[in-house]
């Protein structure tokens, strides 16, 4: 993933393996570590972010417009990819790995590629992986199955975990030092500029957010952990 000077795109049948890999590993701070630090280097130099060259007021496109969506695209499923990593670690309990997370960076002062830069990209987050059928593509659990959670019976349990991991992260936003404030860090979530369904799915997410973060403030060790 991501090695040479070659931007190889991530196909499904790689994310499968991949997530294969992550699972084997999921109880080992160590190794977690190690993958978060290879994944951070693929996301700032293999899935850069490709920008517009001449801008045409009339399309209100650029003219590389399909390269810069394909690669949103691209970046928004490695990012997601993470975010499920974070469910899976809290699933497994490993606090230690979950603090590497939270704390490795590359950058001076401090960027975190793989978490959210503030409240609203929270919000974004819990509310898509809370409306499985909203979402428009594969099911949570299908592309990110959990050991033990692999029968109709306890699927929307995946969904609770990686949920569970997100309201960790709101919580994360608050001791966050005062020099990242430039992205608004511990701000209010700004409604986004949608259509009346795609706020009527965050007002209806909220009492479900309620319900995670209680689980994750009665979490002891974890909290203590962090």
């Amino acid at each position: 993933m991501g090695q040479g000077i070659f931007e190889t795109p991530i196909s499904n049948d790689t994310y499968k393996e991949l997530w294969r890999n992550v699972v084997l590993i999921s109880n080992n701070p160590k190794f977690v570590g190690n993958y978060w630090g290879t994944a951070h280097q693929y996301f700032n130099f293999g899935l850069q972010r490709v920008y517009g060259t001449d801008y045409s007021f009339e399309t209100k496109k650029y003219d590389n417009q399909s390269l810069i969506d394909k690669r949103d695209n691209e970046r928004k499923r490695f990012f997601e990819f993470h975010l499920a990593l974070g469910g899976l670690l809290i699933y497994q309990k490993n606090y230690e790995a979950l603090k590497t997370l939270f704390t490795y960076t590359q950058h001076q002062p401090p960027k975190y590629v793989l978490l959210p830069n503030n409240m609203t990209e929270i919000f974004t987050w819990f509310s898509s992986f809370k409306d499985e059928f909203g979402r428009g593509y594969y099911p949570i659990d299908l592309s990110y199955p959990f050991p033990g959670l692999d029968n109709l019976g306890n699927r929307r349990r995946v969904t609770f975990y990686i949920c569970q991991y997100l309201t960790l992260l709101f919580l994360r936003q608050f001791k966050l030092p005062k020099y990242n404030t430039y992205d608004n860090f511990t701000g209010q979530p700004t409604l986004p500029q949608a259509e009346v369904l795609e706020l009527l799915r965050w007002q209806e997410s909220i009492n479900y957010f309620r319900f995670c973060l209680k689980k994750v403030l009665k979490d002891e060790n974890l909290l203590n952990t962090i």
